[in-house]
């Protein structure tokens, strides 16, 4: 009978042993997993920080209290810039200024005055021996490589002469000239 309950005592430890063994691995298990989950997400938290502290850098002129280089979070807004210079002034022409336009690192933003003289139909065109990749995507449709195509053509050949020269470059022919000679220049 001393015996039995030894081996009984003994079963019962053994038992006990293993359970809270069983127990401890599995808590350290979890543990183990859990702090992969914490340093996972503390690398994305470090990713959106380095993406969100990236800055772009423009100058904003025109009909706002404080026109001057300012620096911007990158994707920032006109709004954004807007409200980083001050604020519009009193004469500002608000329906000619797109506020949720994205910004671009070392552009020129132009607040327009109520008071500023209406600029003639020509200058309004875009002078493809000057535009920016930018600019020319804006007309219709060219998109970034067609954009990215003129601004090559003009560097490997110089300025266009007159507008229809444009149609040398590769993919802009009768049809794209057509849709885009009244919205272009090239003095």
């Amino acid at each position: 009978m001393k015996k039995e309950r030894i081996v009984i005592g003994l079963i019962i430890v053994i038992s006990l042993i293993s359970l809270w063994n069983s127990n401890y691995i599995g808590k350290k298990d979890s543990y183990e997993i859990s702090i992969n989950e914490i340093k996972d997400n503390m690398n994305e938290k470090e990713e959106d920080n380095v993406k969100e502290n990236r800055k772009i850098i423009i100058d904003i002129c025109g009909s706002i209290k404080n026109p001057g280089i300012i620096e911007l979070k990158e994707n920032s807004r006109v709004a954004d810039a807007i409200q980083m210079a001050g604020g519009f002034r009193q004469d500002v022409d608000r329906l000619k200024v797109n506020l949720a336009k994205k910004l671009i690192d070392g552009e020129q933003i132009y607040i327009p005055s109520i008071n500023d003289k209406d600029q003639s139909t020509e200058d309004k065109k875009v002078n493809i021996n000057l535009a920016t990749k930018e600019e020319l995507i804006n007309l219709n449709g060219i998109g970034e490589s067609l954009a990215v195509r003129i601004i090559e053509y003009r560097s490997n050949y110089g300025n266009f002469e007159k507008i229809n020269d444009i149609m040398n470059v590769t993919g802009i022919g009768s049809k794209k000239f057509d849709s885009i000679k009244d919205f272009i220049r090239c003095y």
